[in-house]
This record gives structure tokens, sequence and C-alpha cells, in this order.
């Protein structure tokens, strides 16, 4: 990382957003129903496949945070290629969001002729990585290699905000309910699951961390404890869901 340069970049961004609040859109389907337009002109960060979203163009998300390894073809990927999909969704979008991708897929988007807009920023998560809920505390450096917390929200938008200066923090779409039963159910999301083209885990890994009593919800209240110390404050304003970690505000009153 830092002979790549990449170092230096993310630590210009250390407290450039001090004292802001920023909001963490995740892609649950309880978004469909928040008008997010609202949100334009705040600090954003969203994950993944938010790109489907319809409202994309005028919400304009401030960044846009991609720690998945299956988007690059999963960690066994010889040659990591970006989701012909997902391309389709980011390129051309870097005027309107910052993106930020894992270090070990910047090859291949160095090589990539689209890109060749607003360069995104790199942090480092790769194998060996450590999980949240097994170790019981994450990192929050952002120039170490950061640790699984099963969603983009938690291993990549938290310690960059952090990062960043950002203590006030409000979660939205964050359902932590995929309203999978059986192993034939698709994965619930704001957008059509057949958009989702990227492989998925299997159901007894997803119900083994998504399921009730999942270990996401453990990762969460890791995350609210370490952050309370760390003078982050995280309120959560989906509409529903099952993430009943932190104290719940309404959206409305939020914008």
């Amino acid at each position: 990382m830092t002979e790549s340069g990449e170092a230096a970049r993310l630590a210009k961004l250390k407290d450039i957003h001090l004292g802001k609040r920023a909001f963490f859109i995740g892609n649950g389907p309880s978004i469909k129903g928040q008008d997010l337009t609202k949100l334009a002109g705040e600090l954003t960060f969203v994950t993944n496949w938010f790109g489907n979203h319809e409202d994309y163009e005028r919400i304009r998300p401030t960044y846009y945070c991609i720690s998945s390894h299956e988007v690059f073809g999963g960690w066994n990927a010889e040659t990591p290629t970006l989701n012909t999909d997902l391309r389709k969704v980011l390129v051309g979008r870097e005027w309107a969001s910052q993106f930020v991708f894992p270090l070990w897929a910047r090859p291949t988007l160095l090589a990539d002729p689209d890109f060749g807009g607003k360069p995104p920023y790199y942090m480092v998560f790769e194998r060996p990585k450590a999980e949240i809920s097994k170790r019981g505390t994450l990192n929050w450096d952002v120039f170490g290699n950061l640790d699984d917390g099963y969603t983009g929200i938690v291993t990549f938008c938290l310690p960059l905000a952090y990062h960043m200066g950002i203590r006030e923090v409000y979660l939205l779409g964050c359902d932590c309910d995929y309203q999978i039963k059986t192993e034939q159910d698709p994965k619930a999301y704001f957008y059509d699951f057949s958009k989702h083209s990227t492989s998925t885990s299997k159901f007894q890994t997803l119900d083994r961390i998504w399921g009730p009593g999942g270990e996401i919800f453990r990762v969460y209240e890791i995350v609210r404890r370490e952050a309370e110390s760390r003078g982050m404050i995280i309120k959560n304003a989906t509409a529903g869901g099952l993430l009943e970690v932190f104290e719940r505000v309404p959206y409305e009153r939020l914008v």
C-alpha cells in the first residue's frame, strides 16, 4: 500500500469531514419505501450494488464502497475481473461518487480504460481476514488489513468514516433480513434479485450469519460498543428490519 502511494492518498482524507454527520445506506428492501433523494447534499456512503437504485443520479452518493470479493470473481480468482453487470452500473459515474475498492483489485481497475476519470481510493481487505464476530473487536485503522463484518457497511464504510472525522452516523437499508427460509429463496434487496449477478453464499452460511440470532447481530453489538467508546454515535433510521442494536430514529425527522 505504501509502495503504490495509496496510503499517502488515504492519509489526506484524515478528518476532512470532522464534525459532520453521515448516512450509511445498505441495500435492504426497506429503502424502496424511503425517499432517498432527500439525502442529496448529505454525506452518504453506499455499497456494492447500490448503483441499481432508480434515483442514483439524484442522490449522488458521496462514497461508493465495494469490499465484496465476489464482484471480482471471488477470493480464488486467478485474474480478478470486475463483474460485467456491476461494471455497467459503475462506469461513467465517477462524477457522482468517489469509489473505494479493495487494494488487491487495483491492477484490474488501473488496466480498465473506462475507469480513467476520478481515481478510486483503495483499502486493504485480504486473506487471511479476521471475522469481527469471532475476534470480538474490529480494526479501525484504514491502513491495516480490515476485518470482515459480513457487510461493506461495517468492513469499509465504518472505519473510513471514522478516519474522516465523522462521529454521527445514521443507518438506512440495514434490514439484516434477507428473507430466506429455504435454499430456494432469493435474497431480498431493494432491487430485483435477478440483477444480482455475482455469486452468493450457501444457505447454511447465510443462515448462520443473517438468520435469527445470527452472527451479524453480534457484529453490530461490537460495533456499537466500540463506536461509543470512540465518541461515535450510530442510530438506525431503517424502516423496519431486524436490527435492534442501535437506537431507532425516524428517517423523516432527520431530513
